[in-house]
C-alpha cells in the first residue's frame, strides 16, 4: 500500500512527456511542410488554408506568415502580395489575383496578374506554373503571367521558359507569309481580302509546346490560338516594381 500512491503521478508525467514530443513532432512536420513566406501584404489579401472554406484575412502586424503545400493566396482589389519561396524566389501579385500553391515547385494561377522572379531551379523539372490553357516549365527567370476566363497572357523579361498545351494543341498562323503576301499586293482590294482569309484557315500550325526567350510575350485564347503581342509601358513598370522587391 506504501508503493501504490506514487503510481499515477509517474502515469501523469509519462503523459506530458509523450504530448510534449508529439507536440514537438508536430511543430518540425509543419516546418518541414513550409514551402514559402508572405512577406508583404497590403489591402485585402486572403489566405486559404487546406481543408478550410473560410479565408485568412492577413494583417501587416501578422507579416511575415508561413506558407504550405495546398495553400491558396487571394487579392482583392487594390491589394497586393509578396511571397518569398524557400528556393529564394519571389512571387508578386497584384489586385484581383488568385493563386494555389500546390507544392513548392508547383503552381496554379487561377486568375489575375502575377509576376515571378524564379532563382536558378536544380533537378530535372524546375519550377511549374499552370493556367487554364499552359503549363510553363521554368529554371530560373523572370516572367508575368495575365489569366483571365477568356485569355492568359505570358510575358517573358528575362530567361528561357517553355510553354506546354493543356489538352488540344495550340493553333498558331504562320503570319510571316500573309505579311509578305499582303506586302507585294497592295492596291488589290476585294480578291486579296478573300485570298487572305483563305491563307489564315490554311497556314495554321499546331504545336503541343513552344519555346520562349527574353522579350517574348503570347497571348492563348480560348480557342487555343497562339499569337504574339508586345510589352505594354504598365508591364514594363510592373517588371521594374518586381526589381526593387528584389534589390530590399
Amino acid at each position: 500500500m506504501l508503493f501504490s500512491q506514487p503510481l499515477p503521478t509517474i502515469r501523469l508525467v509519462l503523459l506530458r512527456i509523450a504530448s510534449f514530443f508529439l507536440l514537438w513532432l508536430m511543430c518540425l512536420s509543419s516546418y518541414a511542410d513550409t514551402i514559402g513566406y508572405i512577406k508583404q501584404a497590403s489591402g485585402k489579401v486572403q489566405l486559404y488554408r487546406v481543408a478550410e472554406f473560410k479565408p485568412h484575412i492577413i494583417k501587416a502586424k501578422q507579416l511575415p506568415v508561413a506558407l504550405f503545400a495546398g495553400d491558396k493566396v487571394r487579392t482583392k482589389g487594390d491589394s497586393n502580395a509578396v511571397i518569398h519561396l524557400q528556393d529564394g524566389s519571389t512571387v508578386m501579385l497584384t489586385p484581383r489575383s488568385f493563386i494555389i500553391f500546390h507544392q513548392q515547385q508547383d503552381h496554379y494561377i487561377e486568375n489575375g496578374k502575377i509576376l515571378y522572379d524564379v532563382r536558378k531551379q536544380g533537378g530535372a523539372s524546375g519550377l511549374i506554373v499552370a493556367t487554364k490553357s499552359a503549363t510553363i516549365g521554368v529554371k530560373g527567370t523572370q516572367f508575368m503571367v495575365k489569366s483571365t476566363t477568356d485569355q492568359q497572357s505570358i510575358y517573358l523579361k528575362r530567361g528561357l521558359i517553355t510553354v506546354d498545351a493543356n489538352g488540344e494543341s495550340f493553333k498558331r498562323s504562320l503570319a510571316s507569309e500573309l505579311e509578305q503576301f499582303e506586302r507585294y499586293s497592295q492596291g488589290i482590294t476585294n480578291e486579296f481580302e478573300q485570298y487572305k482569309q483563305k491563307l489564315q484557315k490554311e497556314y495554321i500550325e499546331y504545336v503541343q509546346s513552344i519555346s520562349m526567350s527574353a522579350g517574348q510575350a503570347i497571348n492563348i485564347d480560348n480557342e487555343k490560338s497562339l499569337t504574339d503581342i508586345e510589352f505594354t509601358e504598365q508591364d514594363e513598370d510592373d517588371f521594374s516594381q518586381l526589381e526593387l522587391l528584389n534589390q530590399h
